[in-house]
């Protein structure tokens, strides 16, 4: 962590148990009993949210929550299950960015102080104009190394913010960011959207007689057959919870879209005799303002159903 940031054990409903770090200047978590104590009213949902996606997947990254300490800070949280215990760590979003920030600004300023002594010192006639033309290289040269090196981490944590650790589908987070832009493109250019929840069968006997670490493995075999027959740039898969996926067809209707996770299924059978998917499917309207979460409650129903059919 840099400046501000805290990290810190609690049980599932928030109460805190143990601070252990705290950079939070004259600002005592530890006098405190329950994280909602510490965070903004306007935070007080997605830290809820945050706690319940650790609580179901384990793990979690990517939100930003503020604190409330007098001031109003907003902070980067992440987080993960230990021994039924949460631990938390809660630093200044993309702090890192800040710090390569920080080092492009001094680079700028010690080539303008440089340039500013020899002017005040009148020695530009007296340098030699190759050693100063080098000494420019130079600094331009630590300036795109800085630049470059700060592009790597805005991608870094783009895709720590955005894509599931596990499987390295995108989250559900992202998905809300997501469709939001697919529907007003879906809009603009005509077409539709087609949302399918999937579902592997027969997960839990997986874990239970292969282990967790074969339930894992399915998991990713599962993503990249997904990935390898959707779509590039068209469709997206979103890891929603345990074994559930979403997938977001664009320019896709229902036919196309039972073609496609049909394919997706045979393909997956492949990797293992005891799974397979139970899948619904949805076109969505070409409307502004739809109510996302009615139709996710819908495809959720159809999968159900189909699943209770295959047993």
């Amino acid at each position: 962590m840099d400046d501000t940031g805290f990290a810190l054990i609690c049980d599932k409903k928030g109460n805190i148990e143990k601070v252990i770090r705290n950079d939070i200047n004259n600002f005592p978590i530890e006098n405190y009993d329950n994280l909602t104590s510490i965070i903004d009213e306007g935070s007080a949902k997605k830290l809820l949210n945050f706690l319940k996606e650790i609580k179901d997947e384990k793990s979690s990254i990517g939100w930003e929550i503020n604190i409330n300490i007098g001031e109003i800070i907003p902070l980067y949280f992440a987080g993960g299950m230990i021994n039924e215990k949460i631990f938390i760590v809660a630093f200044v979003e993309n702090w890192e960015i800040f710090k390569t920030y920080k080092e492009i600004i001094k680079i700028n300023n010690e080539q303008v102080n440089d340039y500013r002594f020899l002017i005040k010192e009148k020695k530009f006639s007296k340098v030699n104009e190759d050693n100063l033309l080098t000494e420019i290289t130079t600094l331009n040269n630590k300036l795109s190394n800085a630049k470059r090196e700060l592009m790597k981490k805005n991608k870094k944590l783009e895709k720590m913010a955005t894509k599931d650790q596990l499987t390295n589908a995108f989250n559900r987070r992202y998905f809300y960011e997501k469709i939001k832009e697919e529907i007003k493109r879906s809009i603009r250019l005509n077409y539709n959207i087609t949302l399918v929840m999937i579902d592997l069968d027969n997960f839990k006997k997986v874990n239970d007689t292969l282990g967790h670490d074969k339930g894992d493995e399915l998991l990713k075999n599962f993503t990249k057959v997904c990935s390898d027959n959707l779509r590039k740039d068209f469709d997206y898969i979103f890891r929603f919870g345990g074994d559930e996926f979403l997938i977001l067809l664009t320019n896709c209707d229902e036919k196309l879209a039972d073609k496609i996770i049909k394919r997706i299924n045979e393909k997956f059978k492949s990797f293992t005799e005891i799974s397979s998917i139970s899948y619904g499917k949805i076109k969505l309207p070409l409307e502004n303002n739809i109510e996302i979460e009615k139709y996710i409650k819908i495809v959720d129903k159809r999968m159900y159903e189909q699943k209770n059919k295959n047993k």
